[in-house]
């Protein structure tokens, strides 16, 4: 790739985030919002376009960033490189651990994200922002959206924007039009490290199930990702039983 097409396809994925906070109204004024950040590829690239588009608005927006770190998992974040990140992106960074939640009747993934959403919610509270940014991509959504039809007979997915406890906060999701390949690239070329320590149950993941069947579907049709996405939002009702 030449430096030039770099810089277009580096202001290609800015376009399409600022796209997805205009169309959605993400983001206002008067907002403080708290970015969850992983550590890997995704949450990174949605922390450093939130500083970016803070910076070239010349924004008074408050941002803050946490990394919540899962009871009884081996740390998967490198902590030193997000409070690095951080401090050059001028984002206060903050790392707090979730504390262990057992419920027999769910999966340790549904437990897992449970617990760290609680604990998001918490420093939200603490420091009185409003919304939360996640940094779920196109693939994540379309993902969810099939988990969901086969496994509870529901058409639903993760909303680019909800509005949790009557309205007290909202879940925001600016990477929803970017696809999982695209920010890989972005992730390479903003020199993002990859993370080195992976969940111990990634494997059992029924998301994992879900990918290969997508991938079956993409053979027969090259756009099916893209058309799976746009259906969330083309729903013909007088068409449905």
């Amino acid at each position: 790739m030449t430096e030039m097409s770099d810089l277009r396809f580096t202001d290609r994925i800015r376009s399409r985030f600022l796209k997805t906070i205009r169309e959605y109204d993400l983001i206002s004024p008067d907002d403080q919002i708290l970015i969850a950040v992983s550590g890997g590829k995704d949450s990174l690239a949605l922390l450093e376009m939130m500083a970016w588009r803070r910076k070239i608005l010349s924004s008074p927006r408050a941002l803050f960033a946490a990394h919540v770190k899962p009871a009884g998992l081996p740390e998967m974040a490198d902590i030193p490189y997000l409070e690095e990140l951080c401090e050059l992106l001028r984002v206060p960074f903050m790392v707090s651990h979730a504390p262990a939640d057992a419920d027999p009747g769910k999966g340790g993934c549904f437990i897992c994200s449970r617990s760290r959403r609680k604990e998001l919610f918490i420093l939200a509270e603490q420091l009185k922002c409003n919304k939360i940014a996640f940094g779920h991509h196109r693939d994540d959504i379309v993902e969810t959206l099939l988990m969901n039809m086969i496994h509870h007979g529901t058409f639903s997915t993760m909303p680019v924007q909800l509005e949790m406890f009557g309205g007290t906060y909202t879940i925001i999701r600016p990477l929803a039009y970017i696809t999982e390949a695209e920010l890989t690239r972005y992730a390479s070329l903003k020199g993002f490290p990859q993370q080195t320590t992976r969940c111990p149950y990634e494997n059992l993941s029924q998301r994992n199930e879900v990918r290969k069947i997508i991938l079956e579907m993409v053979k027969l049709n090259k756009k099916a990702k893209q058309n799976l996405f746009r259906s969330i939002s083309h729903i013909e009702a007088e068409h449905l039983p």
